[in-house]
């Protein structure tokens, strides 16, 4: 018992110190006070090794004048914002038409896998079964969805990815 609480208190230490580091460097008041990176020449970093806060948090929190106020500030979280790829919500649907699973097959989007293990037997049998879920995809770019029939019975599958209205993205099987 003793080591299961050790063990306990190192995970819950161990993440306290990741959280602290992924909003800033270092145990700081200094939160997202803004840094010479965005204009501030006159404010050293935070940390004594040099590191300062994460862009990315204190852009996100939207609640830290030196990024919601500051011209450099908001400069730099738009840029920050242009940054990250663009994602769009949308609707993955596995079908089997026997309603057993995909069988071993799979579904690879991206670097994504879906094997359709969430199917299953209906009850009374030999009856379609689908799964959907939702996923994030990047539609600006051009995106691998690939078939893997590494199973058997491939001809029992098909699959659909629709968007938020229901239009169908793309399709086969």
């Amino acid at each position: 018992m003793k080591k299961l609480l050790l063990s306990l208190a190192t995970v819950l230490c161990c993440f306290a110190i990741i959280n602290a580091q992924d909003i800033n460097t270092c145990e700081t008041s200094y939160l997202c006070d803004g840094t010479s990176a965005i204009g501030n020449a006159s404010w050293s970093a935070d940390c004594a090794d040099g590191s300062d806060e994460i862009l990315s948090y204190c852009c996100d929190a939207g609640t830290f004048s030196a990024y919601t106020d500051d011209a450099l500030g908001v400069a730099a979280c738009d840029a920050y914002y242009a940054s990250l790829p663009s994602c769009t919500d949308v609707t993955l649907t596995l079908t089997d038409s026997y309603g057993d699973s995909w069988n071993g097959n799979s579904l690879t989007i991206g670097a994504d896998n879906y094997d359709g293990a969430d199917l299953f037997v209906a009850a009374g049998g030999n009856v379609a079964e689908s799964v959907s879920y939702s996923i994030c995809v990047d539609l600006s770019t051009c995106i691998d969805v690939t078939y893997n029939a590494t199973g058997s019975y491939a001809s029992e599958n098909s699959w659909s990815i629709t968007d938020a209205d229901g239009n169908v993205l793309a399709e086969a099987g």
